[in-house]
């Protein structure tokens, strides 16, 4: 699956991102949650610089993925797909996915998005 996404993005680096937005019409604000490259990231900068852009980074430990399934494999989970933003950029929203926040810490986060989005309309 990697291989074929890579493929995809050598001959189009936008192409994910250009076919996630197809189904939806010009907005105001855009979430972006699932980016996997600077460039993802970039792409919504350039094309979208007149909207509210909300970047949310979805968390979660090492010891909660693992007790959730996770294991680490060589070629996959240290690519840049998976890596590339780990570091350097700032997020408008931190949601820990950690089960043993609670629901008291993951709901902030959510109040916090909803406020940002909230304030895009004032």
């Amino acid at each position: 699956m990697i291989a074929w996404g890579e493929g995809i993005r050598n001959n189009d680096p936008e192409y994910f991102c250009k076919l996630a937005i197809a189904p939806f019409s010009a907005k105001q604000v855009w979430i972006v949650t699932d980016a996997r490259r600077k460039s993802d990231l970039a792409f919504f900068e350039r094309n979208f610089a007149n909207t509210k852009l909300i970047f949310v980074r979805i968390t979660a430990s090492k010891t909660t993925r693992i007790a959730r399934g996770w294991q680490f494999v060589t070629g996959i989970d240290d690519a840049e797909s998976e890596c590339d933003l780990d570091e350097g950029l700032t997020w408008n929203v931190v949601i820990n996915n950690d089960d043993s926040l609670g629901t008291y810490a993951t709901n902030e986060n959510i109040l916090k998005l909803i406020n940002i989005i909230k304030e895009s309309y004032s």
